[in-house]
């Protein structure tokens, strides 16, 4: 059939008569594109077999399933920094409390309350004595920690392995966080010794999140935000 048709074209292109061998090719050429149409036709009608409705089957369970446990294991991942971020909340707002209420300790008042990373899964909970016998004036002097003069109230490690605590930018949190200090009595806030005195603002954000993690931008991440802001507020953005 195919020499056929190639003698067809060659013919209609040269311009010739058509001879009875030609006449004799276009009959069969037509007869062959009808069966093979009415094939076609027949194949479009049939519908799928039952082998490739269970084959279908099978491949959206497979795609469900796998969404599935991938949905419930990023919510219980979710909810497992949910509380690691909870546990560093407490911890923070204890020592905001602490200068709120100008607690002493070890009988001796204190110039301030604050936190310290040690690194993104340990940190301290510090206070700054005297070391005039005084508190120095607000705002003067290093609000940060000092191991050589500061007082360890606790030493605290997150407790879930599968998490890391960090600062920087929810495109980029791979810093290890800040210090803060709660200073006496209002209490004011410094953040790597800086205090909000123009009403400027500063904020100390700790990102909870898994060591894969790259950024924390994404709402199905596992990831929480615990923010820290100069005017004392506290408080989790999941």
């Amino acid at each position: 059939e195919h020499s056929c048709v190639a003698r067809l074209l060659c013919i209609f292109y040269m311009v010739r008569p058509l001879s009875n061998t030609c006449i004799v090719c276009s009959v069969r050429f037509a007869m062959y594109t009808k069966v093979t149409m009415s094939r076609f036709r027949i194949y479009l009608s049939a519908g799928f077999s039952l082998i490739e409705m269970l084959v279908v089957i099978a491949i959206m369970t497979l795609i469900m399933s796998i969404s599935f446990f991938s949905f419930r294991e990023t919510a219980r991942n979710k909810n497992a920094s949910n509380q690691v971020a909870r546990e560093l909340m407490s911890d923070i707002t204890n020592m905001r409390s602490r200068a709120l209420s100008g607690s002493a300790l070890n009988g001796m008042a204190m110039c301030g309350y604050g936190i310290h990373f040690e690194d993104t899964t340990h940190y301290i909970l510090y206070a700054k004595p005297p070391q005039t016998g005084t508190c120095p004036e607000p705002g003067v002097g290093d609000h940060n920690y000092n191991a050589t003069t500061d007082n360890i109230i606790e030493r605290k490690i997150i407790r879930n392995s599968s998490f890391v605590v960090t600062a920087g930018t929810p495109a980029l949190p791979a810093q290890t966080p800040k210090d803060v200090l709660f200073e006496p009595p209002h209490p004011a806030v410094y953040i790597n010794n800086f205090k909000d005195l123009n009403g400027v603002g500063s904020v100390q954000q700790y990102f909870v999140r898994m060591p894969s993690q790259t950024t924390c931008l994404l709402t199905v991440d596992p990831c929480t935000t615990l923010r820290v802001l100069t005017s004392g507020t506290v408080f989790l953005d999941n």
